[in-house]
């Protein structure tokens, strides 16, 4: 559906042309009259009108019809004009009227023609009609005279009309060359602004193909990324399934190691316990041993009693009591042999016992690195990271730069998480580790100097010494460079970029960023 403004516009312009193409009938139609009633004129010669009045009638028509012309191309109302037909028809019976007087002074003369010939004789007639006939020929030189300055007025007339309808048609072609002027330089300027269109269009494609070269070099760099992190995710997932391996060796070593400390302990129990009984024996011995020591004395002092009576046994005696102690002897050297073997036993004990608690103090370590390294799979395969952030480069500042100052201007936020803080301080251009673990940084420049360009990556840790991490350096102006690489930070470390020489003007382009994400927490 078209606008409502332009089908006004269309329709008033389709008016106009209908009532000129009505306005031009109507004069057509006029002067197909005229040619027709001219044409009998010629063909029939007992026409009433004369060749005075044909002419006249003629250019009445041509003037009306020039006129009506002239009200078109003018843009005034085309009717029928009263006052242009009465004037005609007025003109007409002027022009009529002196013919009709010689006509009605001839016929008045052929009346009395014959009443002449009859009352008078031939010589008075002849006279009579000298008479007439000059006075005719006066009256005809009279109307003949008028009939000319008639027409030489409207001569006139028609030749004013047409030097003005020349003037018109020559307004008319200086109009016509104007707008054809005008049309021309409305056509010149289309072209050239279709030259600067082809211009732009091809422009932007060159835009656009460097844009999806750069798309491609960043998304080829990515990807070269990714596959370093997932060779480094495949290299830690060999590493557990080797850890896994050592740790099931470990395990299984560590049960066999424990079946053989339990049957050891087993057998040193037994060895120990046959220790005691063995000793309970040998206490029991001396006990008895003591108590027949006691009764021995009980005797020999009955034998000091009864000296007399047991003279002869003292010496039995004195054998068995030398016996005893020789046994009594062996007992204390059986028992020290026993307590130096249980000692031996408990030192053995003791080493095992070290031993055991090595393996299990590295048992534990492994179980707490196996523990930390599932923790750093789960958070290298997590997808909520602990902190990432994106900034543009500010171009709006062409400025002059200091070598080793560090870098401010990347300050526009470029899909930053607002759901995490934010480390990154704008005003300083100082990144500050949340926390401990992998980070990959990626800095990509933008170069639009007519010189070589250099951002250097740097991180410091407290009151330590700076250290150099790595580099982004584009050579020449047009051209974009990109640098990723992984670094690994503390909790509290500074990140920061400084410039490599002192660079006058420096402009960088809007493709240029500074990024960090957070891929694997310690």
């Amino acid at each position: 559906m078209r606008p409502h403004i332009q089908n006004q516009i269309i329709t008033l312009n389709l008016q106009v042309l209908e009532n000129l193409r009505q306005n031009l009938v109507a004069v057509e139609d006029s002067l197909r009259n005229v040619l027709e009633k001219g044409q009998r004129w010629l063909e029939d010669d007992d026409d009433v009108l004369t060749f005075v009045q044909m002419n006249q009638f003629l250019v009445n028509e041509n003037t009306c019809c020039l006129q009506t012309c002239q009200d078109i191309a003018s843009g005034k109302e085309v009717g029928p004009s009263n006052e242009d037909v009465s004037l005609g028809r007025e003109t007409s019976i002027e022009m009529l009227s002196p013919t009709s007087k010689v006509k009605e002074e001839t016929s008045e003369f052929q009346k009395g023609k014959p009443q002449v010939n009859k009352d008078r004789s031939i010589s008075t007639s002849s006279i009579q009609t000298e008479n007439n006939f000059s006075t005719l020929n006066d009256k005809i030189e009279t109307v003949t005279k008028s009939l000319t300055k008639k027409i030489t007025s409207l001569q006139k007339r028609n030749t004013d009309q047409e030097n003005f309808i020349q003037e018109m048609l020559k307004n008319q072609t200086i109009a016509e060359n104007k707008t054809k002027a005008k049309l021309d330089d409305f056509l010149t300027e289309l072209h050239k602004a279709n030259e600067y269109i082809q211009f732009q269009t091809e422009f932007l494609s060159l835009a656009e193909n460097k844009t999806n070269a750069k798309f491609d070099d960043l998304r080829s760099e990515l990807h070269e990324a990714s596959e370093f992190i997932k060779f480094q995710a495949e290299f830690l997932s060999k590493k557990v399934e080797k850890c896994e391996e050592s740790n099931k060796n470990i395990i299984s070593q560590q049960a066999q190691i424990e079946n053989n400390y339990k049957e050891n302990i087993e057998n040193i129990t037994k060895e120990i316990h046959n220790f005691h009984q063995l000793i309970t024996v040998k206490t029991e011995t001396v006990d008895k041993l003591k108590r027949n020591l006691q009764e021995t004395k009980d005797c020999y002092e009955f034998i000091k009693s009864e000296s007399s009576s047991i003279s002869n046994k003292l010496s039995q005696v004195e054998n068995t009591i030398n016996d005893v102690s020789n046994d009594v002897e062996k007992l204390k050297k059986d028992f020290t042999n026993v307590s130096k073997m249980e000692s031996s036993n408990k030192n053995t004990f003791k080493k095992f016992h070290h031993k055991f608690s090595d393996v299990d103090s590295k048992i534990s370590r492994f179980s707490s690195d196996l523990d930390a390294i599932s923790q750093d799979i789960v958070a290298l395969e997590s997808t909520n990271l602990a902190e990432s952030f994106s900034f543009e480069w500010n171009d709006s500042i062409t400025s002059d730069v200091k070598c080793d100052t560090v870098v401010h201007r990347f300050n526009r936020p470029y899909n930053v998480d607002d759901t995490h803080p934010h480390y990154f301080d704008t005003r300083t251009g100082v990144y500050t580790a949340p926390c401990d673990g992998l980070y990959l940084i990626c800095l990509m420049i933008e170069n639009l100097s007519d010189y070589k360009v250099q951002f250097n990556i740097f991180s410091q840790y407290e009151d330590l010494d700076e250290i150099f991490n790595g580099a982004c350096c584009v050579c020449r102006k047009d051209l974009t460079t990109s640098t990723v690489i992984p670094i690994t930070l503390r909790e509290g470390e500074d990140l920061y970029l400084r410039y490599e020489g002192d660079y006058k003007g420096l402009h960088l382009g809007k493709n240029s960023s500074f990024a960090c994400l957070l891929i694997q927490k310690r």
